[in-house]
């Protein structure tokens, strides 16, 4: 297994033109990893992806990061709850089977 990459939090920062209080109420709420090294804080690289919908939900919808954190674990749950569906269907058409 890999070991994480890591890139710089300022320099995520930076190049999003975002604060870095907005990434440590992230981290606060749990988003996100916020790493805290001697030479700065930092995110792992296979977050990237997930952090930048956060920042653009921020920006263009005005959402702060509790709200954020609220569409995040409603979207896990309808991930769940569609995981849980197929489940249920494969059951289902076995017990159709025997019928």
């Amino acid at each position: 297994m890999d070991a994480p990459v890591y890139i710089a939090a300022m320099q995520f920062c930076l190049h999003h033109e975002i604060e870095l209080v907005f990434l440590q109420a992230l981290s606060d709420y749990g988003l996100i990893v916020l790493k805290e090294e001697e030479s700065g804080y930092f995110l792992e690289a296979g977050e990237i992806g997930e952090l930048e919908k956060l920042v653009r939900l921020h920006r263009d919808l005005h959402i702060n990061p509790e709200g954020l954190a609220v569409i995040q674990d409603l979207q896990q749950t309808i991930y769940d709850l569609k995981r849980q569906l197929v489940q249920l269907k494969a059951k289902l058409q076995q017990v159709e089977q025997y019928l």
